[in-house]
């Protein structure tokens, strides 16, 4: 059980904050019925987040053995089995679009955008320069607009702008660091 808590990268759970923007950005951080739901939404997303850790660990296993930091994950090392993390994304996945539809429809429906995303990422999206990034800033584009939706705030453009835009900029510093440390 372990393992599989450590699989899901909770560590992580800061790349969800951006669902909190349009409350903040609505000035409705304090109007209680919108605050809950979206709170409720922080928490739903990190299952869809962790089946979808969970399966790109599975498709990386080989690759992630070779790599210095991701060998000592807990599917890589041999600590936790592929039958394992495969059911644990599984229910994950089931559960966070269970929980995310009972909450709202459309929150629902942009969970399951993101796990068909994050499993097209996976399997290829990351594999094309540039894209990948593009990808990795969708994903945070959709976490924005769960915000908007489950506190009912409508996103501006600049918001949508400035988000993207620090997501490509964290996306693209991220890769620079990893051909460093390569090199």
């Amino acid at each position: 059980m372990k393992e599989i808590i450590r699989a899901l990268r909770l560590d992580q759970a800061a790349k969800n904050l951006p669902i909190f923007l349009p409350l903040l950005f609505g000035r409705k951080l304090l109007a209680i019925p919108e605050l809950l739901t979206v709170m409720a939404g922080f928490f739903i997303f990190p299952l869809a987040a962790g089946a979808a850790y969970l399966f790109n660990d599975i498709v990386d296993i080989d690759r992630d053995r070779q790599h210095p930091v991701k060998c000592g994950r807990p599917l890589p090392s041999g600590r936790m089995s592929a039958a394992a993390a495969w059911s644990s994304s599984a229910v994950l996945a089931v559960l966070s679009l269970g929980l995310s539809f009972a909450l709202n429809r459309l929150f629902g429906v942009l969970i399951a955008l993101y796990l068909t995303g994050n499993i097209l990422y996976s399997l290829l999206l990351k594999k094309i320069v540039i894209v990948d990034v593009f990808a990795i800033g969708g994903f945070f584009l959709i976490r924005l607009a769960c915000g908007s939706v489950l506190s009912g705030v409508v996103l501006s453009h600049w918001i949508i702008l400035v988000t993207l835009l620090l997501s490509l900029f964290l996306g693209f510093n991220k890769r620079r660091q990893e051909i460093a440390a390569a090199c």
